[in-house]
This record gives structure tokens, C-alpha cells and sequence, in this order.
């Protein structure tokens, strides 16, 4: 029940116009607007550098169907009120952040597997569905879906498009766009426009692509037109050990250039006993790699790996340890599922022990080394202690953790100066030639970025926007 419908007289004019046209779907109360205020780890801002979380929405519209979000929309843009889409709350970089004075849209009630095609090999699910439904869904088809990052048993379908997220098999299936055919959109007055359903949906721009990877400041994506893939007659995960991370890149390198794709691939090169490295710091690198189709394909294309991985110093561990990265590899998403369901309506508090931050950049592969080597001495010369470097899917997508040890997550200078560290080394892969994220969105952490990584295509963006959004009330401040 809100607010209102218990004492309209304490409720705003804007709360009381949104209860009237969406009766029993409005949240007022403080307490529940309150975990709509951040994202998963805007929760921990005093101990993330970057933004900050503060404000509530003004009011929280859970639809129940597309004619809502058109109704909503509608109303929005007459009044000039902003409204932020929000989806499983999973994302992590503040890109489903309340805004003060706005109104946050949970998407979660659009909840429906619309069909399942196994001739058509595709799925047709509506924006608030779980990535792990999705998947439940298929099953009995003989169909998987592709898209599998940690956070499948809480992000839903269109969080995952508005993010253009990247999951454990990005290698193989590449990223969320790539599994997406089609796209039913909600524009800023409430027009709902379709693109076909096809791989190949000209003539013209891929239209469906436009709104991939927007986070929400184009139009509200409502369902979509997934790829669904049959299950494969064999699946191969190996685990290896690497001495140095320059082994494990050569090992990835030796793999593409004899035309091996695995379908998962995850080296993480973390604090060990091997030998020091750049910034003297001493690490060991494990890596996961995983084949899979037809059965004759994976065996050799195993056997072909490991003879690789050999020739570049790499040992093959125990399959128990395969067997393990992959049944946990959905653990902290199911965490924090957990929480959520225990607390539905209350902001998610998350308990970290010291200040930290983390990466995610695209390069080419040239400059892999280059980049890490940087990152390193810049890394040792803060004193910051390094939790992991590593590749996933490709030898592309490049990932750094770390975090000062003995910064007081309550001080403001050093939570600047690890924001100062974080944007040098972003700045760092932009030189390279690389980007800023492969799979998060840029949200409210990295907007100060997005300039100087798009350049002139930022003044192309802003000019869609402008298009599709004159009166600017969808997500601002995100991305843009």
C-alpha cells in the first residue's frame, strides 16, 4: 500500500497524480523507496571511488504491462518529469541511480516468456524477465541462452540490454547485442516502436542496435527478440596454470591464431608466489578455457588447447577444479538474489573491508602488455595492493581489481585520489586505442569519460538523444 493510500494528504501532487492512473502499483514510503535510491554497489559508495548515491526517487511505478510504461511515459513527458528505468538493480556503475524529483519505472512486472521458437532458434521475453527464467525456459526446447554473466538469478533481460553486458561464454557467443534479434521500445511520449525479429533486419541502420548498450536514456526497452542456441552435443572446461601472466597471454594468442574460439575463456592472473613482475608485484594466473558443439569438434580442439597451453609453460590442473569455477560461478548472484528477496523494498547494504575499484577496458590485443605494465607501476607507486588482472572471452576484454589497504573509506582524499588513479588508467587504455567498458555502461561512474572516449561521435549521440528525447526526461544524467 502507498503513502497516499493511506494519508492522501501526505503525499505530493506528483505521488497522488501517479496513484489515480496507476492504482495499487505506486510506491510512496520512504523505507521502500529507499532501495530504488542505488545499484549494487552504489550500496557500498563510501568504499568505491567514483559516484555517489544519495537521493530518493520521488516516486516508484511498478508496471504491470507495455501499456503501462506507455502511460507513464505519456504522462511524463507532458509534465516534464524524468523517469529512470530499473530493472533487477544489479548493475554497477549507478546507471539505475534515482534521481531527486524523478520517477523510477521497476520494469520486473513485465515478467513474460512470450514464446519459445525451436525451428526459429529464438526466445521472445519481456524486459523484467530473469536472466536465469530465460534460461529455465528453454530448457525444455532443447535451447540455451547465451548470455550468462554472475548476476543471471537477479538481472533481467532488458538491464542486461541496456548495459550490453558480457557473461562467461562471451567468447564463443559474444555479448548481450549479439544474442538480441529484435526490440520492442518505448520512446520518451509513450510511442512503442518494433523492429523485426531477424538476423538481418535491413534495409538501413540495425535499428534494434541503437538502443543496445543506451542504459535507458533512448527508450525503454520492453521485450525483445533473443537468439536461443541449441544445446550442444559436447562440453569441454579445462583448468591451467600459468607461471607467469606473459605465458597464459602467449598460450591465448597461440589459440586464436590457429583458429581455436573457445566458448568460455577466463584468465585471472591474482597475488601467488610466482616471480615479480612489473611494479614487483608477485603473482600466479590460472585460466579456465571451455570448448564446446559437436563432440569430434571439442575433442580436438581440447586435445589442440592443451598441446598449446604445454608449449607455453602451462599445467593442466585437476577437472575438480574445472568443476568448480563453473558450478560457483553464479554464487555472488545468487547472494545477492537472496537479499533481495529478504529485503524487497530496502536498500541493499553491503559490507566491504577497504576502499577498492575495478576496470573493465577493451584494447587491442598489441597493447594487452603495454597496458598492464602501466597499470602495475602506477598501481605499486600508490602503494595499492593488486587483487586481480585478467582476460575473459577474448584476449581483448581486459579487467583490473585493486584497493588501497590503508585508505579510510571516510576520507574524501582518498577516495579522490583513488578516483584520480582509476581515471588515469581508463585515460591509459583510451590512448591505446581502447575503450572505457565492455560490459557494464558507463552509468553515473564513468560519464565524465564518455567525451574523450566517443570524441566527435559524442556530439552523434547527443543529437539521437536530442531526436528521441526532446525534453531530455529518460535517465538523465546517465551515460550523457
Amino acid at each position: 500500500m502507498s503513502t497516499y493510500e493511506r494519508d492522501p494528504s501526505s503525499c505530493t501532487s506528483l505521488q497522488q497524480a501517479l496513484v489515480r492512473r496507476f492504482p495499487g502499483r505506486v510506491l510512496t514510503d520512504p523505507d521502500q523507496l529507499a532501495r530504488y535510491a542505488a545499484d549494487a554497489l552504489a550500496a557500498a559508495r563510501a568504499h568505491r571511488s567514483g559516484f555517489r548515491a544519495e537521493a530518493l526517487p520521488a516516486a516508484v511505478v511498478r508496471a504491470a504491462s507495455v501499456e503501462d510504461v506507455r502511460e507513464l511515459l505519456r504522462w511524463a513527458q507532458e509534465e516534464g518529469v524524468p523517469v529512470v528505468p530499473f530493472g533487477g538493480g544489479s548493475g554497477v556503475m549507478g546507471g539505475s541511480v534515482a534521481v531527486a524529483g524523478a520517477v523510477t519505472l521497476d520494469l520486473r512486472g513485465l515478467d513474460r516468456v512470450r514464446r519459445v521458437s525451436r525451428e526459429d532458434r529464438v526466445v521472445e521475453a519481456e524486459a523484467g524477465v530473469l536472466l536465469a527464467d530465460l534460461s529455465q525456459a528453454l530448457e525444455p526446447h532443447g535451447l540455451f541462452f547465451a548470455h550468462d554473466p554472475w548476476s543471471i538469478h537477479v538481472a533481467t533481460v532488458g538491464g542486461a540490454i541496456s548495459t550490453n553486458g558480457a557473461g562467461y561464454r562471451v567468447g564463443g557467443y559474444g555479448r548481450m547485442a549479439d544474442q538480441v534479434l529484435g526490440l520492442e521500445v518505448v520512446l520518451a511520449g509513450g510511442e512503442l516502436v518494433r523492429t523485426p525479429g531477424v538476423p538481418a533486419p535491413g534495409p538501413g541502420p540495425e535499428l534494434h542496435r541503437l538502443f543496445c548498450g543506451a542504459e535507458g536514456i533512448l527508450g525503454v526497452v520492453t521485450a525483445a527478440v533473443l537468439r536461443a542456441w541449441p544445446k550442444p552435443e559436447a562440453e569441454r572446461l579445462l583448468a591451467l596454470r600459468f607461471p607467469r601472466f606473459e605465458d597464459a597471454w602467449a598460450w591465448v594468442s597461440s589459440l586464436f591464431e590457429v583458429g581455436l574460439r573457445p566458448a568460455v575463456l577466463d584468465v585471472g592472473e591474482e597475488p601467488g608466489s610466482g616471480p615479480p613482475g612489473p611494479g614487483g608485484y608477485r603473482t600466479e594466473t590460472t585460466a579456465y578455457v571451455g570448448f564446446d558443439g559437436p563432440r569430434e569438434v571439442v575433442e580436438a580442439s581440447a586435445a589442440r588447447c592443451l598441446r598449446l597451453a604445454a608449449e607455453h609453460a602451462g599445467q593442466r590442473l585437476p577437472d575438480q577444479e574445472a568443476d568448480q569455477f563453473w558450478r560457483t560461478r553464479h554464487q555472488p548472484g545468487r547472494e545477492f538474489a537472496r537479499r533481495v528477496r529478504a529485503q524487497p523494498d530496502a536498500r541493499l547494504r553491503v559490507r566491504w573491508g577497504r576502499l577498492f575499484d575495478y576496470l573493465c577496458v577493451s584494447l587491442p590485443a598489441s597493447a594487452v602488455l603495454e597496458f598492464r605494465k602501466v597499470a602495475f607501476e602506477r598501481l605499486a607507486r600508490e602503494g595499492y595492493r593488486l587483487a586481480e588482472f585478467g582476460l575473459w572471452g577474448t584476449s581483448e576484454l581486459v579487467s583490473v581489481a585493486y584497493s588501497d589497504p590503508h585508505g579510510d573509506p571516510a576520507e574524501e582524499g582518498h577516495r579522490a585520489r583513488l578516483a584520480e588513479v582509476s581515471d588515469a588508467l581508463l585515460r591509459e587504455a583510451l590512448r591505446a586505442g581502447g575503450a572505457l567498458e565492455y560490459c557494464h555502461g558507463a552509468g553515473l561512474k564513468l560519464r565524465h569519460l564518455v567525451p574523450e572516449a566517443l570524441g566527435r561521435g559524442v556530439e552523434v549521440l547527443r543529437a539521437v538523444k536530442r531526436a528521441l528525447d526532446p525534453k531530455g526526461i529518460l535517465n538523465p544524467g546517465k551515460l550523457l
